[in-house]
C-alpha cells in the first residue's frame, strides 16, 4: 500500500491511501449487462447494488476493517449484491423490505457487514438516517415514525443501544462524536437486551443517562447532535455527556432563516469534536451548507459562497490532521445513472475546502474552495481520503486515484 498526494481536477487531497480491499478477490468496476461506459466517463466508478436505488450513503470511517467501503440503507425489492460467505448470503436474502437493514459494501459490490431490523435487537419495522460516527466502531440511526427512538450500533460486536426514547422523528439524523482514545471492540460487554430495563431516559428530551452512555461507548466523552421538529421545521440540538450535568441544548439557526430546516449535522472528527457542518434549506432548490461551533450561543456561518451547497461531510487528513469539508451543489434526487455520464459538472459538482476552524476571525476559517470532481457525491469521503461515495437513484463508490 502506498501513500501519496492526489490531485483531482485542481483539488489537492493529502495523504490518500490508494489500496483496495484486503480480500482474495480484486474489486473491479461492475458494469450492468449490455451497458458500455462512454470513453469519457469516470474511470474508477464502482456501481453499488447495481440498478437499484439506495439511500443515506456514508463513506467508511474505518480504514482498517472497511477500506474502500460505504454504508447505505436499502429500498424495497431485489438486492444486487455479492457475498464471500454463503451463510451470509442465505441470511441476507435476495430481497429486502423498505429500509429494513444496514449494509456495508466495498468497491467490488461485496457485502462486508450488515444488520437487519426485526433481529439483532433492532426492534423497529423500518429505520432511517444511518450515520457513521466519528469513531470507526459506531453507527447511529433512528426509527422512521414521528415519535422515533434513536439507536447506536457497535459494529465490532453488533451490540445495540437505544440512546433516545421516543423523542426523535424519522429525520432526526443523529451524529455521534466519541472520544478517539476509545479503542474499537474493547467496550464493556453488556447484553443489549437489558438496556430498555436499565437505562433511565429524560422525560422531556428522551436522552439516556450518563452511566448508560459510558457503559456502551466506553467513555462519557460523547457528544450527540440531532434535529427535532419545532413549528414544523427541523432545528438542531445537541447533548454533551462530558458535562457534569448533560443538558440538551438548542443551536441557533442562521440569521433570517428561522423558518428554514437545519438538519443532517456532522460533528468534526478531531480530538474535541468542537464543530458541526449541516444542511439548511427551505426547499430542495435552495440548500446552503453551514458550519457552527458546538456550544451555546454560537453563530452559524455559510460554508461556501455558492448559490447552492449541500450534504457537507468532514474529512480529517490522516497524516496532518488538517480538517476539510467535502460537499456538493445538488440536494434533490438525481434519476440518472452516473456510470453513463461524464464528469462535466452538468449533473452537479463536488467541492473540497480546507478549514481553519480555530481561527477567532470568521472569514479566516475557510481556505480556498476547490472542485474535487465534476459530479455530485453526497456521502462524503473515506477516512483514508481515497474514495467518495454517493446514493441517488443509484449508488456508487469512486476511487479518487483515477
Amino acid at each position: 500500500m502506498t501513500k501519496r498526494s492526489l490531485i483531482v481536477q485542481g483539488a489537492v487531497v493529502l495523504s490518500c491511501f490508494v489500496a483496495g480491499c484486503d480480500f482474495p478477490y480484486k474489486p473491479v468496476v461492475q458494469t450492468q449487462p449490455g451497458v458500455v461506459i462512454k470513453p469519457a466517463a469516470l474511470v474508477g466508478l464502482h456501481p453499488i447494488n447495481s440498478g437499484r436505488q439506495i439511500c443515506n450513503a456514508n463513506a467508511s470511517n474505518d480504514p482498517v476493517n472497511f477500506k474502500a467501503c460505504m454504508l447505505f440503507l436499502n429500498l424495497i425489492g431485489p438486492m444486487k449484491l455479492s457475498f464471500v460467505d454463503p451463510v451470509w448470503a442465505a441470511d441476507y436474502g435476495p430481497d429486502a423490505g423498505e429500509h429494513d437493514r444496514l449494509t456495508i459494501v466495498d468497491t467490488g459490490n461485496v457485502v462486508r457487514w450488515y444488520m437487519k431490523v426485526g433481529k439483532d435487537y433492532i426492534s423497529e419495522d423500518a429505520i432511517q438516517k444511518p450515520r457513521w460516527s466519528t469513531h470507526p466502531d459506531f453507527i447511529s440511526f433512528n426509527g422512521e415514525v414521528d415519535e422515533a427512538n434513536g439507536y447506536a450500533i457497535r459494529i465490532s460486536d453488533k451490540k445495540v443501544f437505544k440512546f433516545n426514547n421516543g423523542k426523535f422523528n424519522g429525520g432526526s439524523a443523529a451524529h455521534i462524536w466519541v472520544d478517539p482514545a476509545v479503542p474499537s471492540g474493547a467496550m464493556l460487554n453488556v447484553d443489549p437486551s437489558a438496556f430498555p430495563a436499565t437505562v433511565t431516559y429524560d422525560s422531556e428530551t428522551g436522552m439516556a443517562d450518563t452511566t448508560s452512555i459510558k457503559s456502551f461507548f466506553g467513555t462519557r466523552n460523547v457528544k450527540i447532535v440531532y434535529s427535532k421538529v419545532i413549528n414544523t421545521k427541523f432545528a438542531l440540538y445537541y447533548t454533551d455527556y462530558s458535562e457534569a450535568t448533560p443538558t440538551e441544548r438548542a443551536l441557533a439557526k442562521p440569521l433570517q432563516k428561522e423558518i428554514y430546516n437545519c438538519e443532517s449535522a456532522q460533528i468534526s472528527p478531531d480530538v474535541k469534536g468542537d464543530w458541526i457542518i449541516y444542511n439548511c434549506y427551505k426547499g430542495v432548490n435552495d440548500p446552503v451548507a453551514y458550519y457552527q461551533k458546538l456550544e451555546p450561543n454560537s453563530k452559524p456561518a455559510a460554508l461556501s459562497n455558492l448559490p447552492r451547497s449541500a450534504e457537507p461531510r468532514f474529512f480529517k487528513d490522516p497524516e496532518t490532521n488538517e480538517l476539510f469539508a467535502v460537499y456538493c451543489n445538488v440536494f434533490d434526487a438525481i434519476d440518472k445513472d452516473l456510470g453513463l455520464e461524464i464528469a462535466d459538472n452538468s449533473l452537479g459538482t463536488t467541492y473540497i475546502r480546507s478549514l481553519n476552524l480555530n481561527s477567532a476571525v470568521t472569514f479566516n476559517r475557510l481556505k480556498e474552495e476547490r472542485v474535487l470532481i465534476g459530479m455530485p457525491f453526497r456521502g462524503g469521503i473515506t477516512a483514508d481520503g481515497g474514495f467518495l461515495c454517493t446514493g441517488y437513484q443509484f449508488g456508487y463508490i469512486y476511487h479518487l486515484s483515477n
